[in-house]
């Protein structure tokens, strides 16, 4: 096991955002959204009932606008929206940081309440799942942790249809869907429903953990 976890892991570079508030105030929860958003480039959100405006201001700074409705003093007292503002600086540092293949595809099977066997191998997909024998493998290297977090989470969709329909069920459907395909002049593989829902599956769930440290 121990020249397996050592093949299992690889190191990428990551940039590391770091806000420093030059005026205004600022929650954790507000920096959380405020780095998510600098990340995607986005100008204007709203998470639960503030929305948030960001303004390049140059230099590395960005000019925070949150907008939200505060209630008003006294017994009646209509809400009042309000506009606080807040100045920050933001750093960016570059890390390097190695990740584990099978301990964080270990942890995410466990999140979603599997048991299913990880092994390494080679093949022309980033990854396979075997209902018969309940086991998901694995590359060696991936170009990135993204493509990584999607192949685990796209083969844990397919551990998932198994788990509920049954191995038989769920491979008869699978086969079913597969020949449907095919017939229909499309590949049996990319364009079969199941590996449509796990890609589907993936696709949702992948937010969860991109940007989280395992």
């Amino acid at each position: 096991m121990g020249k397996f976890k050592k093949m299992m892991e690889h190191s990428y570079l990551v940039n590391e955002m770091k806000i420093k508030i030059l005026s205004g105030h600022l929650t954790a929860l507000d920096k959380k959204v405020v780095k998510q958003m600098l990340n995607k480039k986005m100008e204007s959100g709203r998470v639960k009932k503030t929305d948030y405006f960001i303004k390049d201001i140059g230099g590395g700074k960005y000019e925070i606008t949150q907008r939200k409705m505060d209630a008003g003093i006294g017994i009646g007292a209509r809400k009042v929206l309000r506009n606080y503002k807040s100045k920050i600086q933001i750093k960016e540092s570059t890390l390097l940081e190695r990740i584990d293949y099978y301990e964080v595809a270990s942890k995410l099977l466990r999140d979603y309440g599997l048991k299913s066997n990880i092994k390494m191998g080679t093949g022309k997909n980033f990854g396979e799942y075997v209902p018969e024998t309940d086991t998901i493998t694995l590359r060696p290297s991936y170009p990135s942790v993204k493509e990584f977090l999607m192949t685990v989470l796209h083969e844990i969709g397919h551990a998932l249809d198994a788990k509920r329909l049954g191995v038989k069920k769920y491979i008869k459907k699978y086969v079913q869907a597969g020949t449907m395909a095919n017939y229909q002049g499309l590949d049996p593989h990319d364009d079969n429903k199941w590996e449509e829902k796990a890609e589907r599956f993936a696709r949702k769930e992948v937010k969860k953990y991109l940007n989280k440290r395992f």
